[in-house]
């Protein structure tokens, strides 16, 4: 899972693990440590929201996204990239598949990630 911040707006891209345990469990968190400390971690992830609503938890040093459980599982079932939502104060969160990359990076796995839809299928 990837966490990207940038100004009024938070993506995380999942791979088929995270949504296959997101699916399973109702829950799907990474962490990276912060600092020196085992206390001092950044957490963030997602889950399913027994509601039709999508919820944020900002709380304990990190970000829980809380989306329903039936926008979870039509998105899982289809070739839909992606979920949007804007919450009520202005930020957009975005939750998308990971793809595989287009070239190799050093460090980087694409182990586990989604496969890469042709071009055809990712035009709107």
């Amino acid at each position: 899972m990837k966490l990207r911040l940038f100004k009024e707006s938070i993506r995380i891209r999942v791979r088929r693990s995270d949504l296959e345990e997101l699916l399973s469990t109702g829950l799907s968190v990474q962490a990276v440590q912060s600092g020196a400390l085992m206390s001092q971690r950044i957490e963030y992830g997602i889950g399913v929201s027994e509601t039709e609503e999508w919820s944020v938890d900002g709380s304990m040093g990190g970000v829980i996204i809380r989306i329903p459980v039936l926008k979870v599982r039509q998105w899982a079932e289809s070739d839909q990239v992606g979920l949007n939502y804007l919450t009520g104060w202005g930020v957009r969160i975005l939750i998308e598949k990971d793809f595989s990359c287009l070239e190799t990076r050093n460090g980087e796995s694409d182990e586990g990630t989604f496969p890469r839809p042709e071009p055809s299928q990712t035009k709107g």
